[in-house]
């Protein structure tokens, strides 16, 4: 939203505030299924992400669930993080899909072998886990404003809304179990 005067000597004058919800210091976990069921805002300059980060502080590693800018809502980054060579790379795909007006499932499935990202249940992007890749992380989903995504051209004159109905994360063990399928093929 945009920034009000009052508030704006609060947050270094900056033009929008935001938010951010976080499991650090609450749940953390190393490996399983994360999934979020969200409507996400398609505002120029929006730049909304669910992602998990190490419990311990380092970075990278980092796993994207799914990020978005608002002028390109139809174009999904679905990324890992890793520092495995000695340098910061990125792995991971953007994924086209066809529409993401009103809720949607977006979901990573983390094992010690592979990542598979996950649209609507069903599977869209798959890298080998990085070897960095092996220690508790915990959840983040945010809504950020301008940064990558770009300056909204109308100062945000129609607030962007970052609607979640629910995240949810699964342990390996919980998924064999349950035989819960999370990619649209078969359980892990």
């Amino acid at each position: 939203a945009q920034a009000s005067a009052d508030i704006k000597p609060l947050i270094n004058n900056y033009e929008y505030t935001s938010g951010i919800l976080t499991t650090h210091d609450t749940f953390a976990q190393t490996y399983g299924y994360f999934e979020m069921r969200a409507d996400l805002p398609e505002n120029t300059g929006a730049w909304p992400a669910f992602w998990l980060l190490p419990e311990d502080g380092s970075w990278p590693p980092e796993l994207d669930v799914v990020e978005m800018y608002g002028q390109s809502p139809n174009s999904l980054l679905m990324t890992a993080h890793t520092n495995e060579t000695g340098t910061h790379t990125k792995v991971g795909s953007t994924v086209n899909v066809s529409d993401t007006d009103g809720f949607h499932t977006y979901g990573l499935l983390w094992t010690p072998d592979k990542l598979v990202w996950t649209y609507d249940g069903v599977q869209v992007a798959e890298a080998a886990t990085p070897s960095d890749m092996n220690k508790p992380m915990y959840m983040l989903v945010d809504l950020a404003i301008g940064g990558q995504a770009g300056a909204p051209p109308d100062h945000l004159a129609t607030p962007a809304q970052m609607k979640i109905d629910y995240i949810h994360a699964y342990t390996l063990d919980y998924l064999q179990q349950s035989h819960l399928n999370v990619t649209g093929e078969h359980a892990v």
